[in-house]
C-alpha cells in the first residue's frame, strides 16, 4: 500500500493587458507529500512471493518558481517571450537527510515565439532554451569474479541527481497556407521543421 500524493499550492500573480499587449507574472510554491519512487533494486527467485511495497521509496518535496510572459497581439508580426525560473527538490530518507533535485527539475527555460502573417501565409518560429536535467552520475565501478567463474559488474552511483546534463536549445520553424474550400469550407497546408 502506497501513500496518496498530496500537495498544497500557494500562487500569487499579476496580469496587465491592453488591446495590443499582455504582461503576466506569477510566483508559486508547492509543498508535496506522499511521493513515491520506484527502485531499480530487484532480486527475485522464481517461486518466491514478492513484497512489491519494498520496491518503492517514499518521500516529500517542493516546487517553487516564477513565470513571466510578454505577448504582442497586434500587427502582421506577433508573438511572445516567456521565461521560467524554478526549482523542484525532493527528500527521500533512503538517499539521506537532505534535498536533491527532482529528475524533472529545469532551473531556467526561455521561449521565444514569433508569428508573421502575409495574406494566406503564416510563418512561425519557436526557439526554446533550457538548462539541463539532473541525473545521478556514476563515480566508479568494479567487476567481481565469483568462485564458479562467473562475473558480476557493479556500478557505484554518486549523490542522487547531483550532476546535470548540458543546457540545450531547439528551434522549430513552420509555414502554413490557408485554403478556401467552397463558400464555407476552410483548410490549410503546413510544413514544419
Amino acid at each position: 500500500q502506497h501513500p496518496v500524493i498530496s500537495s498544497n499550492h500557494f500562487i500569487a500573480g499579476a496580469s496587465y493587458e491592453t488591446r495590443d499587449f499582455l504582461f503576466d507574472a506569477e510566483a508559486y510554491y508547492k509543498q508535496l507529500s506522499g511521493l513515491t519512487e520506484y527502485t531499480l533494486r530487484f532480486s527475485h527467485r522464481f517461486g518466491q512471493s514478492v513484497d512489491y511495497s519494498s520496491l518503492f521509496y517514499e518521500g516529500d518535496g517542493y516546487t517553487r518558481g516564477i513565470d513571466l510572459l510578454l505577448q504582442k497581439k497586434f500587427g502582421k508580426f506577433s508573438g511572445w517571450i516567456a521565461y521560467t525560473l524554478s526549482e523542484t527538490r525532493y527528500k527521500f530518507p533512503v538517499y539521506g537527510d537532505g534535498y536533491f533535485s527532482a529528475s524533472q527539475d529545469v532551473t531556467n527555460e526561455l521561449k521565444l515565439v514569433g508569428i508573421y502573417k502575409l495574406k494566406k501565409w503564416t510563418f512561425s518560429g519557436t526557439w526554446v532554451y533550457s538548462t539541463g536535467l539532473p541525473y545521478t552520475q556514476p563515480i566508479g565501478g568494479y567487476v567481481l569474479t565469483l568462485p564458479d567463474g562467473t562475473t558480476t559488474s557493479t556500478i557505484i552511483p554518486g549523490s542522487k541527481n547531483a550532476a546535470r546534463l548540458p543546457d540545450f536549445h531547439r528551434l522549430d520553424l513552420a509555414v502554413k497556407y490557408d485554403i478556401s474550400m467552397g463558400e464555407t469550407g476552410k483548410g490549410s497546408l503546413g510544413f514544419s521543421l
